[in-house]
């Protein structure tokens, strides 16, 4: 849509979540006008990140068993209902076939990948910030992924935080941080495994997605 640039979930995130889509569109502001050249950028970037999401959801993925390889074929998709919402940023995605099922992906610290089962909902808050920028929200980030996820109906919800690669480059382990400054955020402690984070030995209360 729109002249091949954007797909209709990464338009639909433009329209809804941005005060001024038809200014991000036309890419109107110019770099020089930092403020606002910043503000379409980070809402852009969430477009871009939702979209990279939704297609890997969306395609299966087939196992090439004598050469070990996964392929993504054409045309192969997932019954999938997606959508999104302004309110908190928030995109959902429900697997509808009662035989299927979507790991989740990019887990941040290699932990073990959710199963997203027929009837569940993936919820996630899209937030594509860099990275001094995540040292600053971060934490107030995942306050409103925990504050939706008590207010959620349904407790087979799956909520994550979907961030960009520069999350990784952030030095100190941000699920540590917390853990010592705020009580709400204490996290269970655990053995060493690969199934866990690898060097905090944590397991997150609100899973990160970080993309690269």
């Amino acid at each position: 849509m729109h002249h091949g640039v954007w797909t209709a979930e990464e338009l639909e995130i433009i329209l809804f979540g941005s005060g001024f889509p038809d200014r991000i569109l036309k890419g109107s502001v110019p770099p020089e006008a930092w403020r606002l050249f910043d503000y379409d950028l980070f809402h852009a970037r969430n477009a871009l990140m939702g979209g990279y999401l939704d297609r890997h959801v969306m395609n299966r993925e087939h196992i090439l068993e004598e050469k070990g390889e996964v392929v993504e074929l054409e045309d192969d998709e997932r019954n999938v209902e997606i959508s999104f919402s302004e309110n908190g940023y928030v995109k959902t995605i429900e697997l509808l076939e009662t035989d299927d099922r979507i790991f989740i992906p990019w887990l941040h610290n290699q932990i073990k990948n959710p199963v997203l089962g027929a009837g569940q909902r993936l919820r996630v808050l899209l937030r594509a910030r860099d990275a001094e920028d995540l040292k600053q929200r971060f934490r107030m980030d995942l306050e409103q992924v925990r504050e939706l996820k008590q207010k959620a109906e349904s407790g087979k919800d799956v909520f994550c935080i979907m961030v960009p690669g520069d999350f990784k480059r952030i030095e100190t382990d941000p699920y540590a941080d917390l853990a010592e400054k705020y009580d709400h955020w204490k996290l269970k402690e655990c053995s060493p495994t690969r199934n866990t984070m690898t060097h905090g030995m944590y397991i997150p209360l609100i899973p990160v997605i970080s993309c690269a």
